[in-house]
């Protein structure tokens, strides 16, 4: 429960509360379980303090000092939190649904379990923070900083995240389906196992990044950077490439019927074994890639380029090769391709 005297002093105003903290300012703060919903504290100072259970929902915290706070189950939601310094602070299984949090500072702050629904994060600072297994559907956190960020099993659907820095964040078996990803940096991110059905990550830059067994069906991923991306096993069933780079990019096994790779860039990448039934690779960049075993049934490679490519025992079985590019490819039958001689 809350210390009464405490309680007292800062219903008093924030003037008389960081006051008094200034002259006792190794005093244990415990305002556990207390009610201060709706109330303004704007700049008040209750770093390191014991808020677990608080009742803080519609309150004014804008620019507080809450860093290394103990918050657990506190209710946060739709308070004002602008500006406000949360670094390290503990959120375990609190609610900040439809909080406002813009440039907040939540460097290695623990959302382990939080619900943030709806919540407003934008331009917030959350590097190293751990978000594991929350729930931030719908949650607005565009040009947000979650480098080195730990988000396993979080629910993201929905959400928007354009501009979002994920340099090597953690998104293992999260949900971000429906997702607004344009524009994200996810460069080195972990996205093994994620849920991106129907994401929007136009224009990403997902340069070396990890989505191995990820679901990307019907994702737009139009112009992205792949670079070096690992897609070994992934599903990218009537996903959008459009004109993504995917040079050097590991598709070993992928899922990717009726995907459209049309003017794509997979110079070098590895899609041996791949199925690619009924895709769309018009006008595609394939030199020096590897299909080997991969399955083209019906796919449309017109204009396609594959020079230098591997293509011992794939299967182009009902496919379009007008205007394509053999020259110095391995052909199915594992011999190098012989152009045909000008008939006379």
């Amino acid at each position: 429960m809350a210390n009464e005297e405490q309680l007292n002093l800062i219903k008093q105003g924030v003037h008389v509360w960081n006051n008094w903290r200034s002259e006792v300012f190794r005093t244990k703060i415990d305002l556990a379980n207390a009610d201060l919903s709706a109330t303004t504290l704007s700049s008040i100072n209750l770093s390191l303090a014991n808020l677990r259970c608080i009742n803080l929902s519609r309150a004014n915290l804008s620019k507080a000092n809450l860093s290394g706070a103990i918050l657990g189950k506190a209710n946060l939601s739709e308070a004002s939190l602008i500006n406000a310094n949360l670094s390290m602070a503990n959120f375990i299984m609190a609610d900040l649904s439809g909080a406002y949090l813009s440039e907040s500072n939540l460097t290695r702050a623990n959302l382990g379990n939080a619900v943030a629904i709806a919540a407003n994060f934008i331009m917030a600072n959350l590097t190293g923070a751990y978000f594991s297994e929350s729930n931030f559907t719908r949650a607005n956190l565009s040009n947000a900083n979650l480098t080195e960020a730990i988000l396993v099993k979080t629910n993201l659907s929905a959400s928007y995240l354009t501009k979002t820095n994920f340099t090597s964040a953690n998104l293992s078996m999260s949900d971000l389906s429906e997702a607004d990803l344009s524009g994200a940096n996810m460069h080195l991110a972990d996205l093994s196992m994620a849920n991106l059905i129907n994401a929007n990550l136009t224009g990403a830059i997902l340069t070396d990044v990890d989505l191995r067994q990820a679901d990307l069906t019907g994702a737009y991923l139009n112009t992205a950077n792949l670079t070096g991306a690992d897609l070994s096993m992934a599903t990218l069933t009537n996903a959008n490439l459009n004109q993504a780079d995917l040079r050097e990019a590991n598709l070993d096994r992928a899922y990717a019927t009726d995907v459209n790779l049309s003017e794509a860039y997979l110079s070098n990448a590895n899609l041996t074994d791949t199925i690619l039934t009924g895709a769309n690779l018009a006008s595609a960049y394939i030199c020096n890639a590897d299909l080997t075993g991969a399955i083209l049934t019906g796919a449309d490679l017109t204009g396609a380029i594959l020079i230098g490519a591997n293509l011992t025992r794939a299967n182009f079985s009902g496919s379009k090769l007008d205007g394509v590019d053999f020259t110095g490819a391995i052909m199915p039958n594992g011999k190098p391709f012989v152009p045909k001689q000008p008939t006379s």
